[in-house]
C-alpha cells in the first residue's frame, strides 16, 4: 500500500510539473526576430528573415511591419504614426491597418487578402512593448474580413480571426 501510495505521488508530481512547463513554453518568446500567432485557430509562424519594420511617407508617415511564413501568407500592420509614442503603447484599428494576404509561390501575385479595412473586420489591436535602433518587440490580435479574391473562397473564409500574435521585427 505505501508503494502504492508512493507511485501515485510520484506520477501527479511528474504530471504537474510537465504541464506547467508546456504552458511556460508557451508563453516564453522565441530568440531572434519572430513572428507567431493563431489564424483561425491554425499556427502561423512567420520566416525569421522576412520579420521586418520599416518607415514610408504616403500623405502622411507610417511604420509597416511584415513577414511572410513558408507557404507565401503574409501579416502586414501598417501603423499610423501621427498617434504613435515610440518605444510603447496600444493601438487599435483606428490607428492599424491589419492585412493578412496569401501570395501564388510561383509569381508572388497575392491572391487573396483581408484586412480590416475591408468593413468586415470589427476588431484590432497592437500593442508595442520595447523598441530600439534595431528592432520593435509587441503583440497582436484582429479580426479581418476579406478585400479580394481570386479563387481562395472555396477554400478559406470570407473573415478570419488572428489571436495570440506575438513579434519582434528588425528595423529596416
Amino acid at each position: 500500500m505505501k508503494t502504492l501510495l508512493k507511485t501515485l505521488l510520484l506520477t501527479l508530481i511528474i504530471t504537474l510539473l510537465f504541464n506547467c512547463n508546456s504552458d511556460d513554453a508557451k508563453n516564453q518568446q522565441p530568440e531572434g526576430y519572430y513572428l507567431e500567432t493563431q489564424i483561425d485557430n491554425t499556427d502561423y509562424t512567420a520566416k525569421p528573415e522576412t520579420v521586418l519594420v520599416d518607415y514610408y511617407q504616403d500623405n502622411g508617415q507610417f511604420m509597416t511591419i511584415t513577414a511572410t511564413d513558408y507557404d507565401f501568407r503574409q501579416i502586414t500592420m501598417i501603423v499610423n504614426l501621427q498617434n504613435y509614442t515610440e518605444g510603447s503603447g496600444t493601438y487599435n484599428q483606428d490607428t492599424v491597418n491589419f492585412v493578412f494576404s496569401i501570395q501564388d509561390s510561383d509569381n508572388g501575385v497575392t491572391n487573396c487578402q483581408w484586412s480590416t479595412l475591408s468593413g468586415m473586420g470589427d476588431a484590432g489591436t497592437l500593442t508595442i512593448t520595447e523598441e530600439d535602433d534595431t528592432h520593435v518587440r509587441g503583440t497582436f490580435t484582429f479580426s479581418a474580413g476579406m478585400l479580394f479574391a481570386d479563387g481562395c473562397l472555396n477554400t478559406y473564409n470570407s473573415s478570419i480571426l488572428i489571436t495570440e500574435g506575438k513579434f519582434n521585427a528588425k528595423k529596416t
